[in-house]
């Protein structure tokens, strides 16, 4: 054993980059996962060049624990950003980490082999972990994954006459109701959108108060499985669901529609993500593309680092603009200047983060001079509240003056196409997500779960809308439609959550 202890310290070096697979796992791809853990492998060999050329140097004590501070050195610099500290605190706990770890290990062989033997646990206990992690998202139980939605067949005639869908989600965009609450009367919206022959479910809800499980609701028309109220996550289905591998876009293309889709930008399930026939807008390849919230794991691993401090400082091109989003506006240009790619018929799906934070724009759709961090900008705490109610209201101002352009947009060149508007959850000033979801005051519940929801298609479909509909039969509201078929509705369930915890709420027009 004495013969491979020397080696222990290489454990190090991997475990900066296990932690960090461990805490961002669901995030990550297989390729993504390999190229983190290349990252320890190729530090490993240059550790040992390294080790080779001090003993070149003529300084004894160097050579004898040249790769313990190697090793003990990257361990540190790879561990900057999940120990928070601050710069100057940070270089003394690693001159105290460089003294003490060698100077134990040279004390005695046996503080050699309990250093040996918990550097090695370690590593082990987080393969463990990644393996169990990994058997839970690969090897959940498919019936979570089974849906046993069907539509009618078409015959040719049929098929030919089907509508062009639209599809466009708001984030963050409250029910009028809420809106009224925090001082915003919506009903010039509503009465223009009236107009235009939309039905607007008054007393809407989602599903979910997070954007991927209420989108995944949306995408799957159905619920993940629930056992005793709470839902049963295969996280893996959930995201390529969200992503555009859905049953309902599967559906969709059976019939012969091109899917489009354009995202917010900078938004990690709601970008375009390669599923989609025809990518409608976005601002570049990287901002606008699924996983680019996240950037690059390339980046992701040199902000592990300190150095990624100085760059961020002092080179303006590494910094990302969270203030980089796509609009409604955007979404109607592109229908103007890319109509001659769009082969009928088409299903477009739109989501903008409209008017979620960061708020970016005024009642006017000018962009705030100064605008509020987005890690402030929902403000929970009260400091203030206020102010970023304000701009919210104004964000959301604006988003209906682009919402009604881009409506009318459609209507004029494509009256007979089903449009339907909604958005994934309501605003947040209400909820604490610290708070088992049994504490939240109704008006939280309320505040975060209500949606607008409003949709034009033929009178025939619109008969059998209700004013309490959720996300999860909205396409099957839209399936039922171009089928000429009464929908099958799913019951109304809407979950007050935070990550752990979930409290079911039954919202049915039939109870």
């Amino acid at each position: 054993m004495n013969e491979y202890l020397k080696y222990f310290p290489f454990s190090w070096i991997f475990l900066p980059f296990l932690y960090f697979i461990i805490g961002n796992f669901d995030d990550l791809s297989l390729l993504e996962s390999f190229v983190v853990i290349l990252f320890p492998v190729f530090l490993s060999i240059i550790a040992i060049l390294l080790t080779k050329l001090v003993k070149f140097i003529p300084f004894k004590i160097l050579q004898e624990h040249a790769l313990q501070i190697i090793c003990l050195g990257s361990f540190m610099l790879f561990n900057f950003s999940l120990l928070g500290l601050s710069p100057i605190i940070f270089v003394f706990t690693s001159l105290i980490v460089f003294t003490l770890i060698p100077f134990l290990i040279n004390l005695s062989s046996e503080l050699k082999k309990i250093i040996a033997v918990t550097s090695i646990s370690m590593v082990l206990i987080c393969l463990s972990q990644i393996g169990f992690l990994g058997y839970q998202l690969y090897s959940s139980s498919t019936s979570n994954e089974v849906n046993k939605f069907e539509i009618k067949s078409f015959n040719n005639n049929e098929l030919e006459q089907l509508p062009n869908i639209y599809s466009i989600f708001l984030d963050a965009y409250s029910r009028s109701d809420q809106l009224k609450i925090l001082g915003l009367d919506n009903s010039k919206l509503e009465i223009e959108l009236e107009k235009e022959g939309f039905y607007i479910a008054q007393n809407a809800k989602s599903n979910f108060i997070k954007t991927d499980l209420s989108m995944f609701t949306f995408w799957n028309m159905d619920y993940p499985k629930i056992t005793n109220n709470k839902p049963d996550f295969n996280k893996l289905f959930i995201e390529t669901t969200v992503l555009g591998n859905s049953k309902s876009i599967q559906i969709l293309k059976d019939l012969g529609y091109q899917y489009v889709r354009m995202g917010p930008n900078q938004s990690r399930l709601q970008d375009c993500s390669g599923y989609e026939d025809l990518c409608l807008f976005q601002i570049n390849s990287i901002d606008g593309a699924a996983q680019g919230m996240s950037s690059n794991i390339i980046t992701q691993i040199f902000r592990m680092t300190p150095f990624y401090l100085v760059w961020y400082k002092y080179f303006s091109s590494s910094k990302r603009n969270l203030s980089l989003k796509s609009t409604l506006n955007d979404a109607t240009r592109a229908l103007r200047l890319r109509a001659s790619e769009l082969l009928a018929p088409y299903f477009i799906s739109i989501h903008v983060w409209q008017p979620h934070a960061p708020y970016l724009f005024q009642r006017d759709c000018m962009p705030h001079v100064v605008q509020i961090p987005y890690t402030k900008s929902w403000d929970r705490n009260g400091l203030d509240k206020a102010k970023n109610i304000d701009y919210y209201l104004q964000a959301t101002e604006c988003t209906n003056t682009q919402l009604i352009e881009l409506v009318k947009e459609i209507t004029s060149s494509d009256p007979n196409a089903i449009i339907m508007i909604q958005s994934d959850h309501g605003h947040a000033f209400s909820m604490d997500l610290e708070l088992d979801p049994a504490m939240w005051t109704d008006e939280a519940k309320a505040a975060r779960s209500s949606i607008f929801w409003a949709a034009k298609a033929p009178k025939d479909c619109k008969k059998n809308l209700y004013p309490e509909i959720t996300s999860v039969n909205s396409l099957r509201f839209i399936f039922g439609c171009i089928s000429s078929e009464d929908p099958i509705f799913l019951e109304d369930i809407t979950f007050i959550h935070n990550d752990s915890h979930f409290l079911r709420l039954n919202s049915s027009h039939n109870e």
